[in-house]
């Protein structure tokens, strides 16, 4: 079955230039946190919670790498780039979590409602904006998703991404899905009703 399409590289370039060619299998990615968010945006982590530290893991054997970030010891940026072998010229996307390192040091401990650890939309998109450009300096054209995923994730990239099904079944399946947490979020019995998707 063909894989979600994430994004098309050749359409989405950041005006901040293009990274340098690398190989997963030469291990020769190197990124810092001005590479991935706005410079404003690191500067202002920095000043006030301290460094901003990038990881990139290479694991060319097992066909990916990994992407880490870390504020005061504690992740905000994880993401899984898979070498695929159904298409050459792709990389599959996985395992993508951003957070706010400026979200609240006990937020742990706050109702979904009241929490808010996700990067603010215009951020997000600048992080895929970038995100694509070094799939490219790898030399690949495109970003897919793994063909099953969890819907909280699917309605993610769709709304902030622009991701759509990639054909009839996944069209038809994504609309059922959306019409059953419909039906639950308005007809069920108020105690039944789910919040929020992840609570779907």
């Amino acid at each position: 079955m063909p894989r979600p399409l994430f994004g098309d590289c050749e359409r989405v370039l950041s005006k901040l230039g293009a990274f340098p060619a690398w190989s997963n299998a030469e291990k020769n990615l190197k990124l810092t946190a001005q590479d991935l968010f706005p410079e404003d945006f690191v500067s202002n982590i920095e000043s006030s919670l301290g460094p901003f530290d990038i990881k990139v893991a290479h694991h060319p054997l097992r066909g990916f790498l990994s992407i880490a970030g870390v504020v005061r010891n504690r992740p905000c940026v994880r993401v899984k780039l898979f070498e695929d072998p159904d298409h050459p010229n792709s990389m599959i996307v996985d395992d993508l979590n951003l957070e706010d390192p400026r979200r609240r040091e006990d937020s742990n401990h706050l109702s979904p409602d009241q929490a808010s650890k996700g990067l603010p939309p215009q951020i997000f998109k600048y992080v895929k904006e970038r995100l694509f450009e070094i799939v490219r300096a790898g030399g690949y054209q495109e970003i897919r998703t793994h063909s099953q995923q969890h819907f909280s994730v699917v309605q993610l990239y769709k709304r902030f991404v622009g991701m759509e099904p990639a054909d009839e079944k996944s069209r038809v399946t994504l609309e059922y899905l959306e019409g059953l947490y419909s039906f639950a979020r308005k007809e069920l019995p108020e105690d039944l009703r789910p919040k929020d998707v992840e609570e779907f």
